[in-house]
């Protein structure tokens, strides 16, 4: 040993005096091109690595008794105060089974005695500074720790490190990522495999644009939604009947007007929504198709040159039935869709009963918002065509806040998360529950934690391994 000490000194003196790594770092003994960087901030076992990871680098490896005093001579001089500091090895879950999370070959190691324990938890390798021995820790313990880095790459700083995400001691292996609104064109195909075992792809886009924080511990988030930047295809269905009236579908412009002029309007991708324009009294009217309007000055236009016609019938269907063909004609990919019915009469018997396609709609993904207008018919009865909605879409002219509700609806609508990916409910079970801004990926093969974790990080960007704090978490779902 002191042969290795000498050795480490005159190192110090002549190879690191004029160091160039960065911000103090020195040298690996066995490679030039790699410098260890110590960092006071104590953190758990995956945010060090996340820290070294954004520097380009690891948590250090240890491949010989040289590095193991260099680290161990360089850690008391510089973390001061610490009795220990995470290095780069871990246990994938089997027993004796080691690596080192940089991938290099685990065939030098430096335990104490009757180390590496077997306590359960205990998969992560710590670095006694005073003994210069590895012991085995809990991995959510707080540690400062050593980075390998390549020697032009920056420290590691409070800065440069990923944000921290929540973390779980639940081995289970779920994606949980964050939604919030699109992006400005898709997202491309993401790579997806665990371990060596391929995922279900994530094609052909992710869903609205993924944030890398995750939300606060304890707490679901809540759909993010920023009303010019919603993008949705709409078709607004208004009943222009003489039931209806002037006064009635003079409510209808103003309500619609309010709604749409907070949206941009643009048949381009992007930040922005597309809406068409559909009349029915007897018989449905497409007076606007989804690519008619760029800004909202040309909708306001059209809509309010709309007449009342005159005819008291009241056909539902044929409106419905115009809006399916015409979001049916002009889908575009990652595009959700709604339908916004307005009505001063339903009947739900007949021929002409719409219920039917209304709920061919709702398996289609078509999302019906429905505002009930009490006219000549009792308030109660076309209160039905509520029947239609998608749940909790369902409303009445007169009711307060409208405005709001229907937002919230196109702000629900448009919170989804990618094909084969499920978005977390307040009933899990119930598909139309209203969601929040998180989706679920549950991987089809069991890992040890730290890899399940790593895994989740790689594979979609801001992605982290569920946490949870209820019993029932999925108890029927997955």
């Amino acid at each position: 040993m002191n042969k290795i000490l000498f050795f480490v000194f005159i190192l110090c003196i002549f190879g690191y005096v004029k160091s160039d790594c960065p911000n103090g770092g020195i040298h690996s003994f066995t490679n030039s091109s790699i410098c260890y960087s110590f960092v006071t901030e104590a953190l758990e076992f995956i945010e060090a690595e996340k820290s070294c990871q954004s520097s380009g680098g690891h948590l250090a490896s240890i491949s010989d008794e040289y590095t193991n005093a260099l680290l161990a001579q360089h850690a008391k001089k510089i973390l001061i105060g610490a009795t220990d500091f995470w290095i780069g090895g871990l246990d994938l879950g089997q027993k004796d089974h080691w690596i080192w999370i940089d991938g290099a070959k685990f065939t030098f190691s430096n335990w104490a005695w009757e180390e590496p324990n077997e306590l359960p938890g205990f998969d992560c390798v710590g670095f006694t500074i005073a003994e210069e021995v590895w012991y085995t820790y809990d991995c959510f313990k707080l540690k400062p720790y050593v980075c390998e880095i390549p020697s032009t790459a920056p420290l590691p700083t409070a800065e440069t490190r990923s944000p921290p995400t929540t973390t779980t001691q639940n081995v289970m292996s779920t994606l949980l990522i964050t939604s919030t609104t699109p992006p400005t064109t898709p997202s491309p195909t993401l790579p997806s495999t665990i371990a060596g075992s391929t995922l279900l792809p994530l094609s052909p886009t992710m869903p609205p644009s993924i944030t890398t924080s995750a939300p606060p511990k304890g707490l679901d988030r809540n759909c993010g939604c920023t009303r010019n930047k919603i993008w949705l295809d709409i078709v607004a269905v208004m009943d222009n009947s003489l039931s209806m009236g002037q006064t009635g579908f003079a409510q209808i412009q103003a309500n619609l007007a309010s709604i749409v002029g907070q949206l941009t309007l643009s048949s381009a991708p992007g930040y922005s929504s597309r809406i068409a324009l559909v009349t029915f009294a007897s018989a449905a009217t497409k007076v606007a198709d989804l690519n008619a309007f760029n800004d909202t000055n040309m909708f306001m236009k059209k809509l309010f040159a709309i007449p009342v016609v005159n005819d008291d019938e009241v056909n539902i269907l044929s409106g419905l039935q115009m809006a399916n063909t015409i979001l049916g004609n002009n889908v575009v990919a990652n595009r959700r869709r709604v339908v916004i019915l307005y009505t001063s009469a339903y009947d739900d018997t007949g021929s002409e009963s719409p219920v039917s396609l209304a709920l061919n709609m709702r398996e289609d993904n078509i999302k019906i918002i429905t505002i009930a207008f009490s006219q000549k018919m009792g308030s109660d009865e076309v209160n039905k065509v509520g029947e239609l909605a998608w749940p909790s879409f369902d409303f009445v002219n007169e009711e307060p806040g409208l405005p709001d509700k229907m937002y919230n609806a196109l702000c629900q609508t448009n919170c989804f998360c990618p094909p084969n990916w499920q978005q977390y409910t307040t009933n899990i079970t119930n598909k139309y529950a209203p969601g929040y801004g998180i989706c679920l990926y549950l991987s089809s093969i069991t890992s040890a934690w730290i890899p399940a974790s790593f895994a989740c990080g790689n594979e979609v960007p801001g992605a982290y391994l569920t946490t949870e704090k209820t019993s029932n978490f999925g108890a029927a779902a997955f």
